[in-house]
């Protein structure tokens, strides 16, 4: 019977060191994709080398095809779209 109750005891502090571990997983486990350079993005667009773009305003990512044989499309997170 002691043994039921003490595996009971432990379960809760188990649970709290688990979603703990969980948290700081997903806070710095995640990689981001590296970014370019704001620079790159202007010289894409001076160069003459964006063929299409696309913007979207709810996360703010911005994709743009490039005028290479590959069609590579580059992405780029603009800090802040507010007009």
């Amino acid at each position: 019977m002691e043994n039921k109750i003490r595996w009971k005891s432990l379960l809760l502090p188990i649970a709290v060191v688990l979603v703990f571990l969980f948290l700081i997983y997903s806070i710095f486990g995640s990689n981001p994709s590296p970014s370019i350079p704001y620079s790159q993005v202007i010289q894409y667009f001076e160069d003459q080398k964006v063929t299409a773009y696309s913007l979207n305003f709810g996360s703010g990512q911005l994709q743009m095809q490039l005028n290479d044989p590959d069609g590579a499309i580059v992405t780029y997170d603009v800090p802040n779209i507010e007009m």
